[in-house]
Parts: C-alpha cells; structure tokens; sequence
C-alpha cells in the first residue's frame, strides 16, 4: 500500500494532536481541586470535606455546563500564550474560575484557617460573605 505524503501529514498531525489531548487530559474528579490549588496556592484540605464541597459546588451548574467547563479548562492549554482566543475561552474560564473561588470561600473556612487544615462548613451561612459591608454608618 502506497501512501501519499498529505495523507502522511494528516495522520501524522492528527496522532500528535490526539496524543496532546490524552496526556493534557486531567480527570474530571481532581481538576476542581487542581484549579483551585493553582488560583489560590497550596492548602489542605480533607477528601471528604472536598467532595461534599465538590458536590455543593456542582449542584449548581448541569453536568453539561460542568463538562463544558472541564473542557474549557483542556482547551486552555492549547492557545498560544493565551493571546490567540477566537473562541474566548479565556473569559468563560475566567467567569467560571471567580464562581468557583467565591463558592469556595464562602462555603468553607479558608480564610479563617490559611495555614492550617480547611474545613467545609456549609453553604450560605448568615454573615459568612468576606466581602460583606457591616458598617452602617
């Protein structure tokens, strides 16, 4: 079997592509905890106080928004030093990381805590907001 060198070429990029896809691959299960390590440095926290503040989180968005915002977050690694963004995959991801983070801090005790071990403490106590005006002057 004779190959042609554009049919060469093509399965040659497309191999290269795909093999970019699987090892940039992070499961769906760790890249929240991923994310926000990267956004907001090292902390620690229990498995099971992240997975319920997983699961807290991921009531509020479909499986498919969640999906696409996983795939978003592969995409992302593919734009060229962010600069190249026909498909502003930049401001979705970043709509979507500053939802993330706001119900992160807001449902646990991180900023209480930085340093020590975070705990998942609930969603939307009273006068949990740390961006809250109390003054009423």
């Amino acid at each position: 079997m004779k190959i042609s060198r554009r049919n060469f070429l093509l399965l040659g990029s497309g191999t290269l592509v795909l093999s970019g896809i699987g090892l940039t691959y992070s499961s769906k299960e760790n890249f929240l905890q991923e994310r926000l390590h990267k956004m907001l440095g090292d902390f620690d926290i229990s498995d099971s106080d992240f997975k319920r503040f997983n699961e807290h989180f991921r009531s509020f968005i479909s499986e498919n928004r969640y999906d696409r915002y996983h795939t978003m977050i592969q995409l992302e690694k593919f734009t060229i030093n962010g600069n190249v963004d026909p498909l502003k995959i930049n401001e979705r991801i970043d709509k979507w990381d500053r939802r993330l983070v706001t119900q992160f801090i807001t449902s646990t005790d991180y900023l209480e805590r930085q340093g020590e071990k975070v705990r998942f403490i609930g969603a939307y106590l009273p006068c949990r907001n740390p961006f809250a005006d109390y003054s009423f002057a």
